[in-house]
Order: structure tokens, then sequence, then C-alpha cells
């Protein structure tokens, strides 16, 4: 009885650790994810209202990028498909395109998932778009 007990306990432990989200070891700055170039323009939609902005003077997207660069990124790793956003974010590096989801503490980049250190919140690219 005690083995057929334990082979339970072992058996849900297995299933809720395989089950779980899971980030890597390794942070990363935004630029090891996406390597190190020139951000030309930014294309923001709101998730809220479907609102489309550009970005497009040199300082604003220069404070955009820092903002990106000032977080660490864990890549996470079993996360379920998410519904919604607070803002998407088409990112241009001359003829490259990357896309960028905000999920409050975690962030979409090009379909994987990832968790900040700091989250970027709805008023730091609010701040941006004014």
């Amino acid at each position: 009885m005690k083995y057929f007990l334990l082979i339970w306990i072992s058996i849900g432990f297995l299933l809720i650790c395989g089950c779980s989200q899971t980030t890597s070891r390794e942070s990363k700055h935004f630029t090891e994810i996406v390597g190190k170039k020139s951000l030309t323009k930014v294309v923001f939609v709101d998730g809220r209202n479907g609102k489309r902005e550009n970005l497009s003077k040199k300082d604003k997207i220069q404070a955009f990028h820092l903002l990106l660069n000032e977080r660490q990124y864990k890549e996470m790793y079993n996360h379920d498909k998410t519904k919604g956003y607070i803002y998407n974010a088409n990112l241009y590096y001359g003829n490259k395109q990357i896309n960028v989801t905000f999920l409050r503490e975690e962030i979409i980049i090009n379909n994987i998932y990832y968790l900040m250190d700091k989250p970027i919140s709805e008023e730091d690219i609010a701040d941006l778009l004014k």
C-alpha cells in the first residue's frame, strides 16, 4: 500500500512540474534577442481599441529602444497562448520587422514568450506616444 501511494504522489509531482510554465536560466537584454541593429520605425496597436500609432521621431524611437534594453528577459517554456494584449508593436530595423506584444510582466517577441525582470507599463508606452 505504501508503494502504491508513493507512485501516485510521484506521478502527481511529475504532472505538476511538467505542465508548469518554466523559464530559461539565462537572462538576456533585448539586443541579445533581436541583434544589435538600428531601429528606424515603430508602429503601435492599442489592444483595447485597435488604434494604430507610428513612432517616427528619432528621440522617441531611442527612448523606446532604451526602455526595452533596460530590462532582462528570460525565455518561458510551456506557455499557453494568450488572448488579448495591452500594446502590440512592430519594430522596423531597416527591412527587417520584429513583432512585440506587451502583456504586463511578460512580453512576446516574434511568438516567443519572455518574462521581464520589471514590467513595461501602459503608462510607459502612453508617455512615448504623446
